[in-house]
């Protein structure tokens, strides 16, 4: 298998782990969002030390690495988790995911502004349903305030636009898929500090709690799985299939029993799955048909 196959096959596996991530986040029952985040990404830390140490790797090459790249990982990887989490944990669930996976969309402008190109029609239309799809999802909790739900729906959108941007980036600022972990120690260390200033230590209740702790912290291997996909595999197939997150995370928290819906939420919910298919529909076509031209020959 070639490089480029195996890349690909490690940007699927990461879109799948993360369309489960919201259901592990609230199974994980009243423990609080930063301590979550912190035991998540220092374990996840002490775990990678331990695989650099069994590779006999130089583990201080790994912090080897420019300015802007830690600028850039710490952006993405510490200030949008931190986000998500407390957005997960202390909003509305199934409004603050449908609204976090508005990235891929995002992600195809912000590259399309990168590479001075233009979105084809089919993209623009999907945009537009994804954004119409978005208000709907906001009105879905009454008159739009800026307080309570309505805030940890703007830290979702927030986290879209913040993944979209840093996804696009690591195209072009370069960091190494295992070097992520680097920036797994300061989120750890800073969420842990936002946990004993603002939190009371609250651990999960049941056994299922504790399995979903630890389904979280094995899920950030995502984030390797990720950066290797954006540097090494087909940008096309990777948004292609990152336009499926808002249906595959939104299937994920109705079998665990965390679809709650009104009308509004419906029609959002609606807009913004049909607008993501819609944007990548010319490419959807076009791949049936290559199988169908593939299968008649």
């Amino acid at each position: 298998m070639s490089e480029h196959q195996i890349s690909n096959l490690c940007g699927i596996a990461a879109i799948f782990i993360w369309s489960a991530t919201p259901l592990m986040l609230v199974l994980t029952g009243t423990m609080p969002p930063f301590l979550v985040g912190a035991i998540s990404y220092l374990l996840s830390f002490v775990l990678m030390i331990a695989w650099w140490l069994y590779k006999g790797e130089n583990i201080a090459s790994k912090f080897n690495m420019p300015s802007k790249a830690y600028a850039l990982g710490m952006y993405g990887v510490f200030l949008y988790n931190m986000m998500y989490i407390y957005a997960i944990k202390q909003g509305p669930l199934l409004e603050v995911s449908l609204l976090n996976y508005l990235w891929p969309a995002l992600l195809l402008i912000f590259s399309s502004l990168l590479e001075k190109t233009r979105p084809d029609n089919f993209a623009i239309t999907g945009i537009l349903c994804c954004f119409i799809g978005s208000y709907f999802v906001f009105a879905s909790r009454g008159a739009i305030t800026f307080s309570g739900s309505h805030v940890m729906m703007l830290v979702g959108l927030l986290c879209s636009v913040i993944w979209a941007s840093y996804s696009t980036l690591l195209r072009y600022i370069r960091i190494k898929s295992d070097q992520i972990a680097v920036f797994f120690l300061p989120t750890g260390l800073i969420m842990l500090g936002q946990h004993l200033a603002f939190e009371h230590i609250l651990w999960p209740a049941t056994a299922l709690g504790w399995s979903m702790l630890a389904a979280y912290v094995l899920s950030r291997v995502a984030f390797f799985l990720w950066n290797y996909a954006m540097k090494h595999g087909s940008m096309r197939l990777m948004g292609s299939l990152s336009y499926f997150l808002p249906l595959f995370a939104t299937l994920a928290l109705a079998m665990g029993g965390f679809a709650y819906y009104n009308s509004n939420l419906a029609i959002g919910a609606a807009l913004i799955i049909c607008g993501c298919i819609v944007i990548n529909l010319k490419s959807l076509i076009a791949s049936a048909r290559g199988v169908m031209r593939r299968g008649l020959a």
